[in-house]
């Protein structure tokens, strides 16, 4: 029971909670609400790879910002890589979870042609089980980057005590296993579970609650005010045209849906550093295409 052997016991508890809704279907509904769940959260699971790359590189940052320095020299430091990291973890996740979250009648519709109703309803529950989840990753990060892996336990063991009184809930609540009752029940779990890492974390490394609202989940809850207001109209336009003609509508919408996010999170959210390092890579992007275009007419 120490750092090796308790990484490899979370990674057992994070494989069995990513899966769970899936066994819990098998199990109780039989092998089509474990393929209903399999659909649903085909997106979400693969877009978690993008954020997760950040915590991979906040491990090794936390272990050498803790080795160096006084311990108020250390704690300030690995509070400014915590909500920076958070930040744009949170920022990275929205953008994607926003729209997928808003739109998943459209996005089913072009993907599997004829989306089932409980398939919708899962892929928009599961899509935000999977933001919530994402939210514990800097914190998780920097924990097991100061050798701290124990606490880890705040996100899974509540959340594995929570499914356990969710699951009966929503089965008592239906009068039977459903897979809407399944998917409820672990976005219900997956969030007490965040909120008590989240207060886990912020307590060992002092997090002012207040800073963290407005620099991380106030931006990460712009992406899906931009969704809502565009989800009706998308999904009248994808319902009245065919397959092929709604990839071209969602492909039109993703478009605009970025250029309206980037420039609200540019005007609203961003600081003066953040502007000008966003400007610099700009220019940077428009000085490395621009002679690669030169070179290819000529």
């Amino acid at each position: 029971m120490h750092f090796g052997g308790l990484v490899q016991l979370q990674g057992m508890l994070s494989i069995f909670l990513g899966s769970v809704e899936r066994l819990v279907g098998w199990q109780f509904i039989g092998l089509e609400a474990s393929a209903l769940f399999d659909l649903a959260k085909k997106w979400p699971a693969s877009v978690a790879f993008v954020p997760t790359a950040f915590f991979a590189a906040i491990i090794p940052a936390a272990s050498h910002v803790d080795a160096e320095g006084s311990l108020e020299q250390r704690r300030a430091h690995l509070q400014s890589l915590y909500m920076k990291g958070s930040r744009y973890a949170n920022l990275c996740t929205a953008y994607f979870c926003g729209l997928m979250a808003l739109l998943p009648g459209p996005i089913m519709r072009v993907w599997l042609a004829r989306p089932l109703t409980d398939a919708v309803a899962l892929f928009a529950i599961l899509t935000v089980a999977t933001h919530f989840s994402m939210l514990t990753g800097p914190g998780t990060s920097v924990l097991r980057g100061m050798a701290r892996v124990y606490d880890e336990f705040f996100n899974s063991i509540p959340n594995l005590i929570t499914l356990a009184i969710f699951l009966p809930l929503a089965h008592w609540y239906y009068g039977q296993w459903t897979p809407l009752g399944i998917g409820i029940s672990v976005l219900a779990a997956s969030g007490c579970a965040t909120v008590a890492l989240l207060l886990r974390v912020h307590h060992v490394l002092r997090i002012d609650w207040r800073a963290y609202t407005l620099k991380v989940l106030l931006p990460g809850l712009l992406p899906y005010g931009v969704a809502a207001l565009i989800a009706w109209p998308v999904t009248r336009m994808v319902d009245s045209v065919t397959r092929w003609q709604g990839v071209g509508v969602l492909v039109i919408t993703g478009f605009c849906y970025s250029i309206i996010c980037l420039l609200l999170i540019y005007g609203m959210f961003f600081d003066d550093s953040e502007k000008r390092q966003m400007v610099n890579i700009f220019n940077r992007l428009r000085r490395d295409v621009v002679p690669l275009g030169v070179e290819y007419e000529q």
